[in-house]
């Protein structure tokens, strides 16, 4: 079939047919390819068995991610962090379906730690929680999705290192996560923040810019402002 779009990873690569088809081949140490096997490589491509058309697919170290047309994700690879969020930490060399309540709109990976904007507006996350950057209430690391409690739906999020920023339909800003030099600007100092706290801004946010750890908020009536580090 005609080509979509390839991407490759530390010597995996994959390709997405017009079809909605997925093929993989090359290194496949930890089963990232995705085909069945674990043997050391695959010099030839092999189909990825997918229930439903590939849309995108993204990779972190030699675990993979793929969403599918219909909104569900599919996972594979490596998962000694459990960071593919099934369940457990054994590796999967075929794609596992992430439990998720309702279809996904977006995937963010930011080192260890995972988020899913869903289409109904909800912050999904799971792996690493070190630093409570998963917002759900504590410093433990999660291997399946879990809720973040955020007071309205979600229209992005953005994370530098373990601080996390999400701008809400009603144009608020929540942070959690590392927050030793007061970047997450919720009025502490506190190493970390494990549940979203409100940044208090006097006009709805515009954009957000952030120049770890310090962060920039352009609002609405045009005016700026700043908080984190400043030496």
């Amino acid at each position: 079939g005609m080509v979509k779009e390839i991407m490759h990873n530390s010597y995996s690569v994959y390709t997405i047919l017009e079809d909605g088809s997925l093929y993989a081949w090359g290194n496949n140490s930890d089963g990232q390819l995705g085909v069945g096997s674990v043997n050391e490589y695959e010099n030839t491509p092999a189909k990825v068995n997918l229930s439903g058309k590939v849309k995108l697919i993204t990779t972190k170290g030699e675990s993979v991610y793929a969403l599918t047309e219909d909104g569900s994700l599919y996972v594979w690879g490596a998962n000694y962090d459990a960071q593919l969020g099934v369940g457990d930490e054994v590796n999967r060399n075929t794609p596992a379906k992430v439990n998720l309540p309702a279809t996904i709109k977006e995937l963010i990976i930011n080192y260890s730690s995972y988020y899913a904007i869903l289409e109904d507006g909800s912050l999904y996350a799971w792996g690493n929680n070190s630093s409570g950057q998963l917002g759900v209430g504590d410093e433990v690391n999660r291997n399946t999705p879990a809720k973040v409690n955020l007071p309205s739906k979600v229209k992005l999020i953005t994370t530098k290192y373990d601080s996390v920023y999400a701008i809400l339909e009603d144009s608020s800003l929540y942070t959690w996560g590392d927050n030793g030099n007061g970047e997450l600007g919720v009025g502490n100092v506190n190493e970390y923040v494990n549940t979203p706290a409100k940044v208090n801004l006097p006009a709805n946010i515009k954009e957000l810019i952030i120049s770890y750890p310090s962060a920039y908020a352009i609002l609405e009536d045009g005016s700026l402002y700043v908080w984190g580090a400043n030496y």
